[in-house]
């Protein structure tokens, strides 16, 4: 033998030694929770999700805390069907304004992780659904989707009537393009999530478009790519 071969021989036995002498648990003996020196639970780390959940339980399914097998099954049939369909070339009227909205491939830009089981990130309230805006919100929303659907009424996406111009209408382009939006572009589509909506269609100045283009888009809770993600916490006392 030579003495490479030795030497690895010797690592593989540590290793081994030192496995078999870490503690184990009894069965039906639960582990302590890792705590932190300063008392609080360790969740440090390196952390990944392999399965896709929604943040908001569908209507559907009610109460239901997990889908069953036969559920989680379907789900991921009607995903790849969808993301197929999306990407199938004969869908797109190529060169048009909708084309160039949608340049991203579907196929690759929605996530291909299977269903989890659960029917929702939200566990509190019960059902599983985001509350209601306070009416200050919706007041705020309300203005900002006014706001939105006037800087794209000279478009396609009005001209065609399709979804994202609900509530507008197709006509010159509106005098409002030169106004200071009623609240500061936050995150997702205008109007949307946000506190103050999202990007607008128009880039005068960097505050119209939304904090994912300005690279401030960090936020939690962070859920991930489409594809996977992995998240490193670290923790550290109040001061």
């Amino acid at each position: 033998m030579n003495r490479r071969f030795l030497v690895l021989i010797g690592t593989v036995v540590v290793v081994v030694a030192a496995l078999i002498a870490l503690p184990r648990l009894r069965p039906g003996e639960a582990s302590q929770a890792q705590t932190t020196p300063w008392g609080e639970p360790d969740i440090q780390g390196i952390w990944t999700s392999d399965s896709e959940t929604p943040l908001q339980r569908p209507a559907k399914y009610a109460n239901r805390e997990f889908f069953t097998d036969e559920e989680r099954t379907e789900l991921d049939k009607e995903r790849a069907t969808a993301i197929g369909r999306e990407a199938d070339e004969s869908r797109r009227n190529r060169g048009t304004e909708q084309d160039v909205g949608g340049a991203y491939n579907a196929a690759v830009f929605t996530t291909h992780k299977r269903m989890g089981r659960r029917t929702s990130l939200i566990v509190d309230p019960p059902d599983g659904r985001i509350p209601a805006l306070t009416p200050e919100a919706q007041k705020k929303r309300a203005a900002m989707r006014e706001f939105f659907l006037a800087l794209i009424q000279a478009t396609d996406l009005c001209k065609n009537k399709l979804p994202g111009c609900e509530g507008g209408k197709y006509g010159p382009p509106s005098p409002r393009r030169n106004e200071v939006a009623p609240y500061y572009v936050t995150v997702g589509a205008a109007g949307g999530g946000g506190a103050g909506g999202g990007a607008i269609n128009r880039a005068d100045g960097p505050e119209d478009r939304g904090l994912g283009e300005r690279c401030m888009a960090a936020a939690l809770p962070d859920f991930g790519g489409n594809t996977g993600f992995y998240l490193q916490i670290v923790q550290s006392p109040e001061r």
